[in-house]
């Protein structure tokens, strides 16, 4: 039998399965050459038949069910659906059958759009690249966000459910066309004026889960424990907290599922991503960093982070090295960083302390905290300027520097909304003031995958130094691009690009580009790989920069 992925054979049938992808699948081959004509009828006939001799052909089975829904034959596909369960192919039965069994004209919603795996597995976009420090890529680092494709459907529905009003009608039907930045938004605002079925809760809590609005999905699959969507609902909020960082409470949940539906695919992979990452694990990234001013950086670093029992607390340690050159200058710094943060206290306190051997010994340390789950950041220390200005003179004269930043984010109807404020008062009586903002709107022109976003970025300084990126006329410029997010099981490929104009200052055109991307190569060890590239203006010249990152990942039993 040939092996096709859920992911693919959904793409298939959006294309009517067409063209040479599609063809080279041999599951069911003539009842897809029926649907690939578009002859459901004739497909589900022939696809009955089929079916008789590979009753286990669950991709064959999907196919018969679909072309069954189109022919207009409910019942018949509702028992082709049903009989999926337990199967790779659960989590949209069940959806279909939840379109089905809710009202008579959601029926033919259901067969225009199923959302599939990868579709769900990008909530809330999992991956961003990570560019260098004070460099001007206009794209601020985001809040930590767990990767991972597990996720709950919509649960199959008892038969005896009351028609839905227009306004749950049109719920459903945002959902079923994908579109879940709107069917959250009116699922909430529905539920202050008429009490849903559980099985449209369930429709509003993915809703709103799938498109980042975390806080809100847990509110509305709570009502959903201990009744029949319970086990949807556990594995939802399980994701949701995976999502949010944390692992220790997604795997309760799990847990509780599996005791009594050890077979539940998708509480299955949920707790493997979770286990995976309270587990031990050491990181080991190489990197390389050149700019136009033939500044050269080759680094690298080991990282091993564990956690207790309870899961909650977190404990790192980490040496790294960086070779710097610049024109006559070359230095090496060795440093070692002790990172904790306690999940389970208020406002999840994140420590680090960190020493430097040389050019001349030196301690820095942080402290960072959390507000309003994560929608606020507060970031206080010392830090190793000279480090961080990707600068050998800056390095060689062991600069300094007192941070204090905050990194904010929210999420409203027409999109997310974030920045990031960072002031640093250096050793050398500068000050460096820079800001990045983003808007990133709902409107989704290109596709779930693909996220449209504009912005600023501004850096502004007390005075030039020759040590570092200091303007002191000021740097301003406004940016638009594009991010696209795609992950599997086992992958997460990240990309953007972006274009901005010169706002203020010494800025000019400027134009960034990344991809970063990390493979399991089994459940205990990745590889991963990061690009960037970028172009602006800076003391009124040209400039352009470009790194490379590897990373190997184990992880320990």
């Amino acid at each position: 039998m040939s092996h096709i992925t859920a992911n693919h054979l959904f793409l298939c049938s959006a294309l009517l399965l067409s063209g040479p992808v599609c063809a080279a699948d041999a599951v069911g081959t003539s009842a897809l050459e029926l649907y690939r004509q578009a002859q459901y009828t004739d497909a589900a006939e022939r696809g009955l038949t089929e079916l008789l001799r590979e009753p286990w052909n669950h991709e064959l089975r999907f196919v018969v069910a679909d072309s069954l829904q189109r022919s207009g034959r409910f019942d018949d596909a509702a028992t082709q659906f049903e009989a999926l369960e337990g199967t790779p192919y659960a989590a949209s039965a069940s959806l279909r059958l939840n379109a089905l069994r809710l009202n008579q004209p959601a029926r033919r919603l259901a067969a225009a759009a199923t959302p599939s795996r990868q579709i769900l597995a990008q909530r809330p976009a999992p991956l961003t690249v990570a560019a260098p420090d004070n460099v001007p890529l206009t794209e601020p680092p985001p809040a930590r966000r767990p990767r991972g494709s597990a996720y709950t459907a919509i649960g199959s529905p008892s038969p005896a459910t009351s028609a839905l009003s227009s306004a749950q009608q049109q719920i459903l039907e945002l959902s079923a066309a994908e579109n879940y930045q709107a069917a959250g938004t009116q699922g909430l605002s529905l539920l202050t004026k008429e009490p849903p079925e559980d099985e449209l809760r369930l429709v509003i809590a993915n809703s709103l889960a799938w498109t980042g609005r975390l806080k809100e999905s847990i509110q509305q699959y709570q009502p959903l424990i201990d009744g029949k969507l319970d086990k949807e609902a556990r594995v939802g909020m399980a994701n949701v907290y995976r999502w949010r960082g944390r692992d220790d409470q997604a795997v309760p949940l799990l847990r509780s599922v599996l005791s009594t539906d050890p077979e539940n695919s998708d509480a299955r992979q949920a707790m493997d991503l979770a286990q995976r990452e309270l587990r031990a694990r050491t990181l080991v990234t190489l990197g390389t960093f050149d700019d136009s001013s033939d500044m050269q950086r080759r680094s690298l670093s080991i990282n091993h982070r564990w956690r207790d029992a309870s899961g909650r607390n977190i404990f790192e340690i980490e040496t790294s090295g960086v070779d710097d050159t610049l024109l006559t200058t070359a230095v090496k710094q060795q440093d070692l960083t002790l990172r904790y943060q306690a999940l389970g206290l208020p406002l999840q306190p994140r420590f680090e302390i960190s020493a430097q051997a040389n050019p001349e010994s030196a301690a820095f340390a942080g402290l960072k905290l959390q507000f309003a789950e994560q929608a606020l950041v507060l970031d206080l220390g010392r830090v190793n300027w000279g480090k961080m200005a990707l600068n050998a003179n800056a390095l060689q004269t062991s600069l300094a520097a007192a941070h204090a930043g905050a990194q904010a984010n929210g999420r409203f109807v027409l999109g997310q909304l974030s920045g990031h404020v960072d002031y640093y008062d250096i050793s050398d009586n500068n000050t460096i003031l820079a800001s990045t903002f983003n808007f990133m709107p709902a409107w989704r022109p290109l596709g779930l995958r693909i996220k449209p976003l504009v912005g600023l970025e501004t850096r502004d300084a007390r005075f030039a130094s020759s040590a570092y990126w200091s303007p002191a006329t000021g740097f301003g410029t406004v940016y638009a691009g594009l991010i696209g997010e795609w992950s599997g099981a086992n992958w997460d490929f990240m990309a953007s690009g972006q274009a901005g104009r010169r706002l203020y200052g010494e800025a000019g055109p400027n134009w960034s580009a990344s991809a970063s991307g990390r493979h399991w190569l089994g459940k205990d060890l990745a590889i991963g790989l990061s690009l960037w590239d970028m172009a602006s203006w800076r003391n009124n010249a040209a400039y352009r920069a470009k790194s490379l990152t590897m990373s190997l990942e184990k992880v320990w039993n």
